[in-house]
Order: structure tokens, then sequence, then C-alpha cells
């Protein structure tokens, strides 16, 4: 059994945890690393193609040409991963890790071990969020997306932006068949 993981990439050159993601390829062998490039001015690209050096096998590269947002990314990387027979589980996370390769197991254990779950998310705990810096208007326009999300959904999540979620990848075709808008 095998788990695809996506990191959507934007412009992260500068932010990408190269040391971390290397060392996880060459101690994991249940992941698969699935970068996503979405559209980025920089040199994003070049530093994931590194990262993929350290074992070609376990690490992907979806190289969107044109910037799509984190959401086309996350989609993109899902229906490549979905096209791998032997992965069962695909989660996401952020490029900068935020939260470590550990937190993310914890959430697929849950997953893994509770046959009633087809997705989960993760969350950073209450008013963590806060500590990240970000200018009023993002600030606002989180909060604002927040409510949305809850109102919509119908669920009291906290921070419904946190990127670490993980789900069976027989939702592939059901989730991801249409682009979102």
């Amino acid at each position: 059994m095998t788990t695809g993981i996506i990191i959507p990439c934007y412009n992260e050159e500068k932010r990408l945890n190269v040391k971390a993601f290397k060392n996880f390829v060459s101690k994991e062998n249940d992941y698969h690393l699935c970068f996503v490039n979405d559209g980025s001015k920089d040199n994003t690209l070049k530093v994931i193609q590194e990262i993929q050096e350290i074992n070609p096998s376990k690490v992907s590269i979806v190289d969107m040409k044109k910037n799509g947002g984190k959401a086309a990314a996350v989609r993109a990387g899902s229906r490549y991963l979905y096209s791998f027979v032997e992965i069962d589980y695909i989660g996401f996370i952020d490029a900068d890790l935020s939260k470590d390769f550990e937190d993310f197991g914890d959430l697929l254990k849950t997953l893994e071990t509770n046959n009633e779950l087809n997705f989960v998310f993760g969350s950073r705990a209450k008013n963590a969020s806060e500590a990240i810096e970000k200018d009023n208007i993002r600030s606002l326009l989180s909060k604002v997306i927040n409510i949305l999300i809850v109102l919509i959904v119908g669920l009291s999540i906290q921070d419904t932006q946190f990127a670490d979620k993980a789900y069976k990848s027989e939702l592939v075709p059901i989730a991801f068949a249409e682009s979102f808008f």
C-alpha cells in the first residue's frame, strides 16, 4: 500500500526545505511525492528536479505551464497519482512543510484505521494560524472564505485553508472530474 503526497508549488524556490524532502524520499518507501509546479516564475522547477534526482521512482513532477491556483494544482496531482494502481491514498501538504511528515502520517493513520472515513483533514491548533503573518486584506479574505466554507459544508472547521488533507484514491474520479471554479 502506497500513499501519494501532492505538494503544490507556486514560486516556492526559497521556501522549499530541500533537505527535509530529500531525507524523506531516501528513508520512506510507502510514499510517492508528486510536486505540482503551478506555473512558477522563479526557479521552483529546478529545485524540485533536484529533489527528484534522489529517487525518480518515488518523486514525480507535474509541470503546469500556467498558474491555475492551489485547487487546480491539487486536482492535477490527484488525477496524475490516480493512474498509479499501487496508490491507495492521496493527500496534500504545503510546500513549506508548515506541518511535518509525522503529522501527515498521523492524519493518514486515522484514514486507514477507520473504514467509515473516505477523507480526513488536519488543522492547526486553534489560534496557531494567528502566528502566521498575513497582511490585513489577506487575513480578512481568509476569515471570509472560512466562514463561507463552514456555512456551505455545514461543519465547524476552524482552519479550512490548512493544507494537510488525505483521501482514498477511489474518490479522485468523483471529486476531481470537473475543474473547480
